[in-house]
C-alpha cells in the first residue's frame, strides 16, 4: 500500500473515531500524531504503540482541539482500524 493510501486511511479513521462536532479533517490526524510523538505516523510505529502512547495521543488530540472529550478508546480505535485496513491490502 502506498504512502498516500496510508495517509488517507489514518486521516479517515482518526476523524471517524472522534466526535464529529470537532470539525476535524485528515490533516488534523497528522498534526495530532506529530504533536504527541514529534514524528509522522507510520504503520510500524502504530503497531508498537502501548498504553502510554495511546494516552499521549489522546492528550495531544485534546490539546490540539482545545477540548477534553477525546478518549483513549477513540485513539486506540483509530489506530487499530488504520492497522487493520493497511494489513488487509
Amino acid at each position: 500500500m502506498s504512502g498516500i493510501d496510508f495517509a488517507v486511511t489514518w486521516g479517515r479513521e482518526f476523524c471517524s473515531s472522534i466526535n464529529a462536532d470537532l470539525g476535524s479533517c485528515g490533516a488534523d490526524a497528522w498534526s495530532v500524531f506529530d504533536g504527541a510523538f514529534n514524528v509522522s505516523p507510520t504503520l510500524d510505529f502504530m503497531k508498537q504503540m502501548g498504553d502510554a502512547e495511546f494516552v499521549r495521543l489522546r492528550d495531544a488530540a485534546n490539546e490540539y482541539f482545545e477540548v477534553d472529550c477525546v478518549t483513549e478508546a477513540q485513539m486506540r480505535h483509530a489506530v487499530q482500524q488504520t492497522i487493520w485496513h493497511q494489513e488487509a491490502e
